[in-house]
């Protein structure tokens, strides 16, 4: 299962990867949060993570980002090739609007709810994606 919300995007996967393809749609700032011996590449609306070995595990906090992204479809590949699609979910959507509001009149127009999929804490429009720092 691959979660995101809030700033950040983890894996709850028990079994070794050799790379993830990960979809997805909107802009962000990108910084991995992998150990070196992992390729993080983004373009073309997808996220690649490659193990460039074996040996090194994934943390399960892949990267983090800022901007709106919608995380469309995660690929994990094994070291045997053999490929599998992992569900995805988002963290830390919530709707405060209907907190104060009775079931019967739950009318509140979509543009006024929150999302909390979009994580831009300095305000700025982000125009292009683009992977952000390196990792010592």
């Amino acid at each position: 299962m691959i979660y995101y919300g809030a700033g950040q995007c983890r894996i709850d996967y028990k079994q070794t990867i050799a790379c993830l393809e990960i979809r997805y749609k909107g802009t962000g700032e990108f910084r991995k949060n992998n150990p070196n011996g992992w390729l993080f590449q983004v373009g073309g609306n997808k996220i690649i993570i490659l193990a460039l070995q074996k040996e090194v595990p994934l943390n399960e906090v892949l990267f983090t980002y800022e901007g709106n992204i919608k995380l469309l479809s995660v690929k994990a590949v094994n070291w045997e090739l053999e490929q599998q699609r992992l569900p995805v979910s988002i963290e830390g959507v919530y709707y405060p609007e209907l907190i104060n509001s009775y079931p019967e009149t739950m009318d509140i127009p979509i543009e006024k709810m929150s999302q909390g999929m979009e994580y831009n804490p300095k305000g700025k429009r982000i125009r292009k994606s683009k992977v952000m720092g390196r990792i010592k």
